[in-house]
């Protein structure tokens, strides 16, 4: 640090003006910035190909997305559905001779955003339509067809009475006056207040219709009992509550929370969503298991496992589910062959530019690796042709492979989802659809096709009819006309074992009782055609030519992005900062190309090199390294002098470093002029004297220090106490600002630990 930058800081600290003060950082290897996102397959990449990969990536993702969303959606409507009736009949029924008015509250348990976005988007379409078809007679009372309308609150709106009040007041009002309703308009120099319910009651009355004013709380349980109890003492006003509740329907948690007489004031409604569990297992299924439905990717057991186990074990959220998916495809576009997950015309418009695109320079890393891809995915490699405009019809070869194969293995997991639902074998520990999709991609699902063909041999007439109808359901719906062609055996099979089950006469004999011989014999020849079926259906996705393209696999999920340690990696940064440096080092020159990195690298190397001795350790770490040696508290002062210790034994090792190296050149002169002589002088020149460190310290105590301080002058060393004040105080506030320590609250000159057990 230069003297002008000390004595700059010095008079910012002097400066009492000064709120917040800029310490600059010492002159330390400025680092070369990294470009854009490392990737360690930067060097067999496409000169554009990140960018190629991204906009393959959004619309893979948005496809997949729009699938979901139209999926959990459906699953959500019936539910969505009652919601949006109740609050639109919420004062239509109201009970008569009641001593006090009731305001409606529908309490959602176990819903997400996809649901809660579908309750207000049926509130938004219905209000709409009942606007276009609005009625011309007059109605003195609140109907269905007055509308509503909605405000969303959450509990930093309600800290207190006031706030609460002033968001619902002012969020009616501002809404109406932003959609152009008519209503009464504020003045600014009004008497009352903004959280006056007479303010929303005016307006209210003013309205030409007269809506339902909806209220929804989100995350209801974070809000503060005490006001929401004061919020909810509002009768005069059309107020409909809608309360998103995430914990367990039962016990309730506003029966357990709130008082009786808070919930007399309330016409409860209560409405569960569909268990998470079961929506996520329908979700996977819909999604990966459809015949009609082809995802640009296929998610392989590593990234399902890991869903079914972050299900299992932490929360079935939907939300989450979906961040996982889409984590696991942002992973799998970091491989440069994903550029050929839609087209082989690498962005172009044809495959001639995109040969020529191959052809060039700065493409043969990209080009020498999917060479070597498909020569190793053929008997014999010199098979490959290696003309650009065949490699790219080799890669339209292999996509078309792989989504037959894909096909034919969603088909029969729609054949085996089929017959589980429709013969309910009763069993407890039932595997899901997850789990049994995970089995069949991995190759081990030969127990549940067997465990399904022995239940289905075991069947009766009634639900081999219900198996038989379903399956010729799947196979009539199939709308790719190759795999119709694909299934036309299977097809034939199911409708003759349908037609013979009709000519039987025996649809309507019940399940208790004895089976006929032909039903026994038609149960049997299913159940072994199935197994056959299953067993050339399921088969592996990851056998064939460029499979990893369009296929996840075994891949494991990057878990450090769902469920991130950061308190592990600040202690370790803190307590071992060379070997984080070090790292990031490494990954600098893996990134940045040698002529650009040329400049420091000597310094990098001997960074990595200093271990944990205390004169390589950053301020902070230094500091830190202090702190993890104290008791609870610390005291501040203390804690300087151990600073400002180690730091004056740095500098002195430094001074006394620099003047041996001096020392050892003019010794290395005048030993070579001493060599010119003869006899005993010329070898006692060559002897080294052997000095213990400590004993070399004690001996130049006294004399060498007092010789190196000559050079210092009394300006120089206040410069370095000021210096050492700031760097205390800066690496103090870095600390402070990562949650280290934090003020007593009683002793001005000490903080507390919050962090213990610090293993070095």
């Amino acid at each position: 640090m230069s003297a002008y930058a000390v004595a700059k800081e010095t008079s910012d600290l002097d400066d009492p003006t000064k709120s917040c003060i800029y310490i600059a950082p010492g002159d330390e290897l400025e680092e070369v910035a990294l470009s854009g996102p490392y990737s360690p397959h930067d060097w067999r990449d496409l000169p554009d190909g990140y960018e190629l990969r991204m906009q393959a990536y959004k619309e893979a993702w948005t496809q997949c997305l729009r699938h979901m969303q139209s999926i959990i959606q459906a699953l959500h409507a019936p539910v969505a559905k009652e919601v949006v009736a109740q609050v639109k009949s919420a004062y239509m029924d109201t009970l008569p001779g009641l001593p006090y008015a009731e305001l409606p509250a529908m309490l959602v348990f176990g819903g997400s955003s996809g649901l809660y976005s579908d309750i207000i988007q049926q509130l938004e379409v219905s209000v709409e339509v009942e606007d276009d078809c609005a009625a011309d007679e007059a109605k003195s009372d609140i109907t269905a067809s007055d509308g509503a309308i909605m405000i969303h609150l959450y509990p930093g709106d309600f800290p207190n009475l006031t706030t609460a009040m002033k968001s619902i007041v002012t969020g009616f009002i501002d809404q109406s006056t932003d959609s152009g309703q008519n209503g009464m308009k504020r003045r600014p120099a009004a008497s009352l207040a903004t959280y006056d319910i007479s303010v929303l009651d005016a307006w209210y009355r003013s309205l030409d219709k007269k809506p339902s004013l909806t209220i929804f709380l989100h995350d209801f349980e974070q809000f503060e009992p005490a006001v929401v109890q004061d919020v909810l003492h509002i009768p005069e006003l059309p107020l409909v509550y809608i309360l998103a509740m995430s914990s367990p329907p039962s016990p309730s948690f506003l029966h357990t929370t709130y008082p009786r007489s808070t919930l007399a004031l309330l016409s409860i409604h209560k409405f569960s969503a569909p268990l998470n569990v079961e929506l996520i297992d329908e979700l996977v299924e819909k999604t990966f298991c459809d015949p009609n439905f082809e995802p640009a990717v296929m998610l392989g057991p590593g990234s399902l496992g890991f869903l079914a186990d972050f299900v299992s074990r932490h929360t079935a959220s939907v939300d989450a589910t979906l961040t996982i998916i889409q984590l696991a495809l942002m992973k799998h576009f970091t491989e440069p062959l994903t550029i050929f997950i839609e087209s082989s015309t690498l962005g172009l418009r044809n495959e001639r530019l995109a040969g020529q695109k191959l052809d060039q320079p700065e493409s043969q890393p990209f080009r020498d690796v999917l060479t070597s891809r498909l020569a190793r995915s053929t008997s014999n490699p010199d098979d490959v042709d290696e003309d650009a405009i065949s490699l790219l019809r080799s890669v339209n070869a292999a996509r078309d492979g792989f989504y037959r194969k894909l096909r034919t293995m969603r088909i029969g997991l729609s054949v085996m989802s089929i017959v589980r639902q429709a013969i309910e074998t009763e069993r407890e520990n039932e595997s899901s659809m997850l789990d049994t999709l995970i089995a069949a991609l991995r190759g081990r699902a030969n127990r549940d096709v067997r465990q399904l063909a022995t239940a289905l041999s075991k069947c009766n007439a009634q639900q081999l009819q219900i198996v038989l109808q379903k399956l010729q359901a799947l196979y009539d719906g199939l709308q790719d006309s190759d795999a119709r062609d694909a299934e036309m055996d299977a097809h034939v099979r199911v409708s003759g074992a349908l037609t013979e089950l009709a000519d039987t006469d025996n649809a309507s004999v019940d399940a208790e009782k004895s089976r006929d011989p032909l039903v026994a014999r038609l149960a049997k020849d299913l159940g072994e055609w199935l197994f056959g079926y299953l067993e050339k259906h399921l088969i592996r996705l990851d056998d064939g030519p460029l499979w990893d393209i369009w296929y996840t696999g075994s891949a494991p999920f990057p878990a450090e992005l769902i469920n991130p340690a950061p308190r592990p990696a600040l202690v370790s940064a803190l307590a071992h900062p060379n070997e984080h440096a070090a790292a990031y080092a490494r990954l600098l020159r893996m990134y940045i190309p040698q002529d650009k990195a040329e400049t420091g690298s000597a310094d990098q190397d001997v960074r990595e090199d200093e271990g944990e001795d205390e004169d390589g350790l950053p301020d902070t770490a230094l500091l830190f390294r202090r702190y993890a040696e104290a008791g609870r508290l610390v005291n501040v002062y203390d804690w300087f002098q151990s600073f400002a210790g180690a730091l004056d034994g740095r500098r002195r090792r430094e001074r006394r470093a620099a003047v041996t190296s001096s020392g050892n050149a003019h010794t290395h002169g005048v030993s070579g002029a001493v060599s010119n002589g003869k006899g005993k002088g010329r070898a006692r020149a060559h002897i080294p004297m052997e000095v213990d460190e400590a004993d070399e310290d004690a001996g130049r105590s006294e004399e060498e220090e007092s010789e190196l301080g000559e050079d210092e002058d009394e300006e120089a060393a206040e410069a370095w106490r000021i210096e050492v004040r700031v760097r205390f105080i800066r690496a103090l506030h870095e600390l402070d600002y990562l949650g280290v320590v934090k003020p007593t609250g009683r002793k001005a000159d000490h903080v507390v630990r919050t962090l213990y057990d610090v293993v070095y």
